[in-house]
């Protein structure tokens, strides 16, 4: 089975931003009546401390019934973008004028609700600081949880451009965090490549250009696949510097002879800082499964899955037929003397008809 490519997924979460602007301010006291909340430290123009509403947004606060579920970045998290939001998940459903953020060091920013009320998110609307540890106390409905994330250093100093990096599919590096690692393995086990290669084709102070292809292992070299298109991504984020995002594309792979259809692609991480390896690689994307069980005589795909613990999602046509997948590797090392053809045909080569 020539399943060049593992996809995996991404959840797409309508926001609704509102019209806020948050600012951190570490140093009042005290509240005033323009709307400062002072005792979490954030200016929201919507309600007090006091519950007395200062501007058009109505006080929920009474029948706010609402317990914070997680905060991300998890606490402790590192080399955090400078544009990181700070998103509560919460029980019930509320607004933002239920749900506070207090950062330190000041940062400014605006909230913004998803639709269902479930998720609140801070945005900051200029860069955070550089290699900083920020503290970060969210309260809602009168729940209240303290959390921390530290900023990405200095940007990766040594060159990027042309090098290929190694995601191995089999590697000890990686965690699943969809499917299972048993579902995962099974997976691996039956295509033709071993790795999931990316090579930087270009990169500005704020843009990056990644190309990806499937890779195995030719008598101990890693080698692209010839049999598969390459996955050429459109300019990603690299404002971030050494981070990287890049995506979502929607693409499709070769598997049994079958162009199979993969939505969402997406890929994120960060380069060390002498590139000799791409760390924390966070790939995400759905494929669509629902010929592949024909094909590859596992019959149907969805209807397995639950004997493993899991279910088919939907595909961007409303049918419950795609696989999501999130791995993450740790580090993808540089295969130095690798270098991936973007512009590369598959059907030029006899081998693969």
């Amino acid at each position: 089975m020539r399943l060049l490519l593992p996809l995996f997924a991404s959840s797409f979460l309508f926001a609704c931003e509102s019209s806020s602007s948050v600012k951190v301010d570490d140093t009042s006291a005290g509240v005033d009546d323009t709307g400062t909340d002072d005792s979490a430290g954030i200016d929201t123009d919507s309600a007090d401390t006091g519950g007395n509403d200062t501007s058009d947004t109505a006080d929920s606060g009474a029948s706010c019934a609402a317990s914070i579920v997680s905060v991300t970045p998890a606490d402790g998290s590192l080399d955090q973008a400078l544009d990181v939001p700070v998103t509560v998940t919460l029980s019930a459903p509320v607004t933002t004028a239920d749900v506070s953020f207090g950062l330190t060091p000041a940062a400014t920013g605006v909230v913004s609700a998803s639709e269902d009320g479930l998720t609140v998110t801070w945005t900051p609307t200029e860069a955070l600081a550089r290699e900083t540890s920020y503290s970060v106390i969210v309260t809602a409905c009168g729940d209240e949880v303290t959390s921390g994330f530290t900023t990405v250093g200095a940007p990766t100093a040594a060159p990027i451009v042309g090098r290929t990096y190694d995601v191995e599919l089999d590697g000890r590096d990686l965690t699943w965090n969809s499917p299972s690692s048993t579902v995962a393995s099974l997976l691996v086990g039956n295509i033709d490549t071993t790795s999931l290669l990316f090579m930087v084709e270009d990169a500005s102070d704020t843009t990056i250009d990644l190309v990806a292809a499937g890779g195995y292992d030719a008598r101990g070299s890693t080698l692209q696949y010839p049999c598969a298109p390459p996955i050429d991504f459109p300019e990603g984020d690299f404002s971030s510097n050494p981070r990287f995002d890049v995506g979502p594309l929607d693409a499709s792979l070769a598997a049994s002879g079958l162009t199979v259809p993969l939505y969402a692609f997406t890929v994120d991480g960060r380069f060390e800082a002498d590139a000799s390896a791409m760390r924390d690689v966070h790939v995400r994307g759905l494929i669509d499964v629902r010929d592949l069980g024909a094909a590859t005589g596992f019959g149907d795909v969805c209807a397995l899955l639950p004997a493993f613990g899991i279910s088919c999602v939907d595909c961007p046509d409303g049918e419950a037929q795609c696989l999501e997948l999130d791995v993450v590797d740790a580090s993808a090392p540089w295969r130095s003397g690798v270098t991936l053809d973007a512009a590369l045909d598959p059907a030029s080569d006899p081998a693969c008809n």
